[in-house]
């Protein structure tokens, strides 16, 4: 939705330049009258006043406008034309084509020094980047753009609109105490310029991020005041997302009824406007907002839809909330079977989303890897080049200034040095084969030692309780007596029970769901709950400042705190471990602690178990430092890890674009 409203917001700014059909006629009937400068100006206007409807027009106007600005010799029609081209691949998401033209006008307006050009094009490749998911650099070029626009006078709207973008990129990080703080300073700037379109939209904006944060009464009044700045303006198409933002904040308040109206009328606006999204999302709004308030067949029904809509759109996301809508109105209603079976096929759902994004993302990390090797590869070879350069001159000067037995002197210290550099190499490549054939190993042993252990808990937990359900059923066949058929039946659902709880367990030990949908710092306050819960081990957990890591980091330092309380638990004979994570400035500090039996920590380094190589392949993949402080025959022990803070990583909203 708040794409959309973005790309909508660029068409009426354009628009209110010369943006209405009787001019854009104009436009095309004096053009063959215009000297070839001025027919460029004119056949970019027609590109961008196309590219949101008919982008094969579009990409024939801004190429004319490029072959003439070419043909002329002009830099400034170039750069004119290359701005075109490249908003035209953004919009259709040739996302690489767009940031290399943006770079070649950022590059043309700094050879004619154009200031305000050169800021618009920062802009606009920090919204290439944005888009990319590169959030820090996307981040310094918006930050280029605003300190450009805040040296020139009159650009409070184009300051604005860069302050709004920064915002977006923090809430994506969900840093959202910056994100409100930027969108305040552009509410602000639109609210002084008098443009009543760009605070409609940054109120909503702000709408949308209180909810995140919390403040629901606060939202409503923000979105209640963009719901009437689209009115004014006459955007009834926005409207409905308004009153659902409006609608979530009354239901997170618990005012059902009140939210009810608000989804109802966000849902008779997007019929109106044929929003098959939306209508689902809304949809599954009201079904969650009627089985709170008890009315369970209603939300069934409205669940049904939802459900329906989701098929029909190929929306997973929408399918796997409409699934588990379902299940919990099907169960809310009474009827289990019904609520088991959506329920099973919600954990299906849920499994191959994981899947699907978890494959993405291993192929955005392999391409992002192999361009980096790529660019590595060639700053080696430009760098030998150089130095290949140097000592060809150096060589030249020595030959010419020194005698014969000098030069030999030389030739053979160079040619020991090299061999002994050789012999260094040799030896350091022959350390990382047998340390990367090691962390191999462990991770082969580590995967098949996990599967005997899955395979096994399978068959000990589930295939006895599985043996045990089957004989109930067969029993609640020959049996007639009532008393037993229920006593059977009460039996199959406990079974059941213990089925689920079983499967729920191997599940955590293979990936908490905790750890991939919430990060590790509540995957490890899960994991100790659950260590509590036992009664045999005391387990405290403090975090303070950790950022947003990235997700390869957050499993790691999950599966190093996992395996080094587990070790405790298994072997330390402790009562209370002590874990502590710490973020500060450039590095993040892990420490555990225990009062149990010390160790002699060289046997553990030099151990063969795949606990410990498992342990230092991520501390190696992380590029962190282990201490260990343990005493034999003593009580207590420390761990400290500490670790560079890598990327931050963050969700996606609306953006403005600068032409």
């Amino acid at each position: 939705m708040r794409k959309v409203l973005t790309c909508i917001g660029m068409v009426l700014m354009m628009n209110s330049i010369f943006g209405q059909p009787s001019e854009i006629d104009s436009i095309k009937n004096v053009l063959i009258t215009q000297t070839q400068l001025d027919q460029v100006r004119s056949l970019n206007e027609l590109a961008w006043y196309y590219r949101n409807f008919d982008i094969d027009s579009s990409f024939y106007f801004a190429n004319k406008a490029l072959h003439i600005g070419l043909k002329q010799q002009s830099q400034a029609a170039i750069s004119q034309s290359y701005n075109s081209l490249a908003n035209n691949h953004e919009a259709v998401g040739n996302l690489d084509s767009a940031l290399f033209l943006f770079e070649k006008v950022l590059e043309i307006k700094t050879e004619l020094n154009d200031t305000l050009g050169r800021a618009g094009a920062q802009n606009n490749i920090g919204l290439v980047f944005d888009e990319q998911s590169y959030y820090p650099e996307s981040l310094d070029h918006y930050f280029k753009s605003l300190r450009l626009y805040e040296s020139l006078n009159d650009q409070e709207f184009n300051t604005a609109m860069v302050l709004g973008n920064i915002g977006i990129v923090y809430k994506k990080q969900k840093d959202y105490d910056k994100s409100f703080e930027y969108y305040n300073r552009s509410l602000k700037l639109y609210t002084q310029g008098g443009s009543e379109f760009g605070k409609t939209v940054t109120m909503g904006n702000i709408g949308s991020l209180l909810i995140q944060l919390k403040r629901f009464e606060e939202s409503i009044s923000y979105s209640e005041s963009a719901l009437s700045g689209y009115r004014e303006l006459g955007y009834s198409r926005y409207e409905p997302y308004m009153n659902a933002n409006i609608g979530i904040a009354y239901d997170s308040l618990n005012q059902t009824l009140k939210a009810r109206g608000y989804y109802n009328s966000a849902l008779s606006g997007h019929y109106e406007h044929n929003n098959q999204f939306e209508i689902t999302n809304v949809t599954l709004l009201l079904s969650k907002n009627y089985r709170r308030s008890g009315e369970n067949r209603k939300a069934l029904d409205l669940a049904k839809k939802a459900l329906e809509n989701s098929e029909l759109l190929e929306a997973l996301d929408f399918k796997i909330k409409a699934t588990f809508e379902l299940a919990e109105s099907y169960f809310a209603l009474g009827n289990l079977k019904m609520g088991s079976l959506y329920l099973s096929r919600y954990d299906s759902l849920k499994d191959a989303l994981y899947e699907e994004q978890r494959s993405k993302q291993i192929v955005e990390v392999e391409v992002k890897y192999e361009t980096e090797k790529k660019e590595q590869k060639i700053a080696l070879q430009t760098a030998e080049l150089e130095a290949k350069d140097l000592a060809i001159q150096r060589n030249t000067i020595f030959t010419m200034a020194l005698l014969l037995i000098i030069l030999l002197i030389i030739v053979s210290i160079a040619f020991w040095r090299k061999r002994e550099v050789s012999k260094q190499y040799a030896v350091a490549q022959e350390q990382k084969i047998r340390l990367r054939e090691a962390q191999m190993t462990a991770v082969v042993e580590s995967q098949e030692k996990e599967r005997k252990r899955f395979a096994a808990d399978l068959h000990d937990g589930m295939g006895q309780l599985i043996a045990a359900l089957q004989m109930n059923i067969l029993s609640l066949k020959t049996t007639k007596e009532v008393e037993k058929q229920d006593g059977l039946y009460e039996n199959s659902k406990s079974l059941l029970k213990d089925i689920h709880t079983e499967i729920r367990n191997i599940a955590f030990n293979l990936m908490p769901q905790t750890l991939v949908k919430e990060g590790f710092i509540s995957a490890i306050q899960e994991l100790v709950l659950k260590i509590n819960r036992a009664g045999q081990v005391k387990v405290h957990f403090n975090h303070l400042d950790v950022p947003q890591l990235n997700e390869v980091t957050q499993i790691s330092l999950y599966r190093i705190v996992q395996e080094f309380v587990s070790n405790i638990l298994k072997h330390g004979d402790a009562n209370k471990i002590f874990i502590d994570i710490t973020g500060h400035e450039k590095e993040l500090v892990l420490t555990i602690e225990d009062d149990g039996n010390g160790f002699d920590k060289n046997r553990l380094e030099n151990g063969e178990g795949n606990g410990w190589r498992n342990i230092n392949t991520r501390l190696n993949l992380l590029n962190a430092h282990l201490e260990i402080n343990s005493t034999p025959d003593q009580k207590g022990n420390s761990i400290l890890i500490d670790l560079p803070i890598p990327s931050l990583i963050i969700n996606t909203t609306s953006k403005q674009t600068n032409t």
